[in-house]
């Protein structure tokens, strides 16, 4: 009897742990597609940038300087996305590493 209640407990706490993964994987999957969202805007605002440059309704030095910027902005976006893509791919193994144990 207390080997079954054991088996028990440790079913409904790995269960629980499960859980715990599959809502942190839905967070971490929300913050990767804004992460998306926001380079995608960044690219787009600098395919506008460019184009007021070429129309000549900024001038060059304008358009180098938002260029940086922005370049600077979508790399650390590509960071952050890479870090959470990773944590991604962290959660789901501990997750279905956790369906083994209980099967």
């Amino acid at each position: 009897p207390g080997a079954a209640t054991d088996r028990h407990c440790f079913y409904f706490t790995v269960k629980a742990d499960i859980q715990q993964h599959q809502s942190r994987l839905a967070h971490l999957r929300n913050q990767n597609a804004n992460l998306l969202g926001e380079l995608a805007m960044k690219r787009q605002t600098l395919a506008d940038t460019e184009l007021r440059a070429k129309c000549g309704r900024i001038t060059k030095l304008t358009l180098l300087e938002q260029k940086e910027k922005l370049l600077k902005q979508r790399n650390s976006l590509t960071e952050k996305l890479a870090q959470t893509i990773g944590e991604i791919n962290h959660e789901r193994l501990v997750k279905n590493l956790a369906w083994i144990m209980i099967c």
